[in-house]
């Protein structure tokens, strides 16, 4: 299994966790952190369905 990290990858899924926490937290000052913190959620979708592909194509390269 690769073990290897992607610094990208890692940086999008901090800001997804941030969008989130925008989310999750009512600020009424500022009402368009609230409104964003849906793009957390559908960020997190893409970034583990590109995880999940990448590991599943080498794994077929392998066995190939």
């Amino acid at each position: 299994m690769m073990n290897k990290r992607i610094v990208g990858i890692d940086f999008l899924r901090g800001v997804a966790v941030i969008l989130v926490i925008f989310r999750h937290i009512t600020w009424p000052s500022i009402p368009f952190l609230t409104r964003i913190g849906w793009a957390g959620v559908d960020l997190f979708f893409v970034l583990s369905g590109y995880l999940v592909t990448s590991l599943l194509l080498v794994e077929y390269q392998k066995n190939k």
